[in-house]
Parts: structure tokens; sequence; C-alpha cells
């Protein structure tokens, strides 16, 4: 499937090295472009914990433990903003 971020891509090779006993001497290295290779998204997973709070009208939240995997290499990432609830309606859970 493809996302409006993936697109064809041409992919090129380059720096191969061979090592045959005889400083690569015993072949002829080529590049082909490959031009119909598709680059996908990468897949990230958040996982974290919303800490229960008093309701106090706001959206605001805190959130611990958190953690983002599936990098490549040393890609990171930076939370920009507090995290926040989607409203301020409250919910109230009956008593066993």
């Amino acid at each position: 499937m493809r996302t409006p971020d993936s697109a064809i891509r041409t992919v090129t090779a380059s720096g191969v090295s061979v090592s045959d006993g005889n400083g690569g001497g015993n072949y002829t290295v080529t590049y082909v472009n490959n031009t119909t290779s598709t680059i996908n998204q990468a897949p990230l997973t958040f996982v974290g914990t919303i800490a229960e709070r008093a309701y106090d009208g706001t959206t605001l939240a805190t959130l611990s433990g958190d953690s983002l995997t599936g990098f490549i290499g040393s890609q990171t990432v930076t939370r920009a903003r507090a995290p926040r609830t989607s409203s301020t309606r409250t919910r109230v859970r009956p008593r066993a």
C-alpha cells in the first residue's frame, strides 16, 4: 500500500569493496541504480501512562513512563508540549 509520503525512489549504491586476497584486483565492481524501489514509512510505537488526577476543569495531563521505539540509527524525537486529554468531561465510576 502506498501512502502520500512513500513513493518510488531511485536507490544508488557506492563504496563497495571486494576482499578477495588480491586487493579486489580479481573483480570489477559495476553499480546499477535501482529505479523502482519503494521506501515505506517506518512504524513507531508509543507506550505511556497518563496519571490519574483530580478534576480541575483543564485538559492538562501528566504523562509518565513513556517510550517511543522503532527509530532507525541515531534518530530521535523531542516532545514539544505537555500532553493533554481530548476533553474536560469527567467520568463517574460506580463504587463496588
